[in-house]
């Protein structure tokens, strides 16, 4: 076991950490440590994780960049690795174009199709089905709206599911890990923020 300090802890960062598994995983092979070698990964993830992450706001300066905005649905696509932002409230109006987020720049997306102008819209990505799933939110022109997107990586589509929620603005959804469903509680309806609140619960499947 005195291989293990030498060689795999000595400047250990989350920049290393992939070359660090793949030594690793090359001598739980050679020795047959397989369980000793994870519970060492193990400590020295969490030992790297806990001095490399320091809590700090770092502003970026991307070459592109979505006009000035707010109230904009926005989630992190995991199966395609990407930040994806869509619509919102700015210039005097509603919007509904799409970006992406590579880590380093934005960059406009111009698919097939896509929602309506929408702001306030709820937004979340399905691990199950790998894509992200947009409902509701509102606009100027036919107010509060119930309809349901699938972002797919690169279009948009619309689904029809047999049952719906009411339509909302602010609706609160996440995917949860546990039971591998998106779930959204309440929002609102009306013309004005507060006219009407909800607390109902919807899972999507």
């Amino acid at each position: 076991m005195q291989f293990f300090p030498q060689t795999f802890a000595d400047g250990l960062n989350l920049g290393s950490l992939f070359t660090t598994l793949q030594r690793a995983v090359a001598w739980s092979r050679r020795t047959g440590r397989s369980r000793a070698a994870l519970m060492l990964l193990g400590a020295l993830c969490g030992h790297a994780v806990a001095q490399t992450l320091t809590p700090a706001w770092q502003q970026q300066s991307p070459s592109n960049s979505p006009s000035a905005r707010y109230i904009h649905a926005v989630t992190y696509d995991a199966g395609h690795g990407q930040v994806v932002l869509f619509g919102g409230f700015g210039g005097g109006g509603e919007l509904r174009d799409t970006w992406l987020w590579n880590g380093t720049d934005w960059t406009q997306l111009f698919p097939a199709n896509k929602p309506p102008v929408r702001y306030a819209a709820g937004f979340a990505f399905d691990e199950t089905e790998t894509q992200s799933v947009l409902f509701a939110g509102t606009n100027e022109i036919t107010g509060n709206l119930d309809d349901t997107w699938a972002w797919n990586g690169t279009n948009w589509i619309q689904l029809f599911p047999a049952a719906s929620p009411a339509m909302r603005f602010f609706p609160m959804m996440i995917y949860d890990y546990a039971f591998q469903k998106i779930v959204m509680f309440g929002g609102g309806q009306g013309s004005k923020i507060g006219d009407i609140y909800l607390g109902d619960t919807w899972v999507w499947q």
